[in-house]
């Protein structure tokens, strides 16, 4: 389509007793040049856009097989992690919705997990340079993620403040849109960048068509059921060490902490959850994202906070009114009351992780099968 070319797109839905108007209607439009299609319009209108759907399913489960060798497993979840980067960067360079972004950084999360995970399976001298790339990518998207949150929480954030609060707080996010814009012209830069240029192409080529040179230690030609296996058996007794109870006081930090070591394990099961069966994995996954969400909430709360405070310290004389202040304050105020009650529950949420049955199923998928 033409940038001046105009797509005007009229649904009509006839009704009983009208069917000599509707087609009158119709018929007048054919004669200014319309045309009447029979399929789905809104494909229609993305075709002459020229925009082409594929499948996008961000979070679909590669099939791998048991005795796989670990390393050809890992390239092949590595290199679809990079796929999803490269579906999410139009979006992103033409800044047409947040959730490109949003779907950028999971990928690029995925991806370091799995590097962390296994960096005793795969080459340290590739696996280093590629960490360092996905960190420098990683660091670069989350001030622009930070700002979009905040404002997505423009509906929220005026529930929870009174009407005589609500002009403080529009300057407070006119100020935000602002630096957001000037976030994303430099997030643009990022993305033309060496980096993100290097995982493109250099390393998107060289897990996909030179898988050999990813084999070069012992344990990346293991099984990868074996090895994922002995991974999250260790990952889980990690995370049973602790005790649901301490974590009631705990401060922002070691919660933090908490929420990254328990996403590892939820990524684990659900990466290679095709190697295991499915009736038994499913409600390993429900429990551990039921704990994730709890722990992910708090987190939101926490950094919110954070960053709405951050906020003071800027020069922008819209942040600089009184009545901003006012309005960062209480907002402050009732996302602290929010966390600390968030924060009394936190052990109800994670006590069956820690229940016998629950010890149980783990050991029973992951552990007795290499017992014998």
């Amino acid at each position: 389509m033409r940038s001046r070319e105009r797509f005007l797109l009229v649904m009509i839905n006839g009704e009983k007793g009208f069917s000599a108007d509707l087609r009158a209607l119709i018929k007048e439009m054919k004669v200014w040049g319309g045309v009447e299609v029979q399929r789905n319009p809104w494909l229609l209108f993305l075709e002459r856009l020229r925009i082409a759907l594929t499948e996008y399913r961000p979070k679909r489960i590669v099939k791998l097989q048991p005795q796989w060798p670990a390393h050809h497993a890992l390239t092949l979840l590595l290199a679809f992690q990079i796929r999803i980067l490269l579906q999410n960067e139009r979006g992103l360079r033409h800044d047409w919705d947040v959730e490109f972004l949003h779907d950028f950084r999971v990928a690029i999360r995925r991806a370091r997990s799995i590097i962390s995970l296994f960096k005793k399976t795969l080459p340290a001298k590739k696996l280093n340079v590629l960490r360092r790339d996905f960190r420098l990518l990683s660091e670069a998207t989350n001030p622009l993620r930070d700002l979009d949150v905040q404002l997505l929480r423009r509906p929220l954030y005026h529930k929870l403040l009174p009407a005589s609060l609500h002009p403080g707080l529009e300057k407070l996010l006119k100020a935000i849109a602002r630096e957001r814009q000037k976030e994303y012209l430099r997030f643009v830069r990022v993305l033309n960048g060496a980096a993100y240029q290097r995982i493109k192409k250099q390393w998107l080529l060289s897990l996909e068509q030179d898988k050999t040179a990813w084999a070069s230690r012992p344990s990346g030609r293991l099984p990868i059921r074996q090895g994922v296996s002995r991974l999250v058996w260790k990952k889980f007794g990690q995370l049973q060490k602790m005790k649901p109870e301490d974590w009631r006081n705990a401060d922002d930090e070691a919660l933090h902490r908490l929420r990254i070591e328990t996403k590892k394990l939820r990524y684990l099961l659900e990466f290679f959850s095709s190697l295991f069966p499915q009736p038994a994995m499913a409600p390993l996954l429900e429990q551990l994202r039921r704990v994730q969400d709890h722990l992910g909430h708090l987190n939101d709360l926490a950094v919110q906070q954070l960053k709405l405070l951050d906020h003071l310290q800027k020069s922008s004389p819209l942040l600089r009114h009184p009545q901003t202040i006012a309005a960062i304050g209480a907002l402050v105020a009732v996302l602290h009351q929010e966390q600390e009650q968030w924060k009394n529950t936190l052990a109800v949420t994670m006590e069956p992780f820690f229940a016998a049955s629950h010890k149980k199923a783990y050991r029973k998928i992951f552990r007795d099968p290499f017992d014998r």
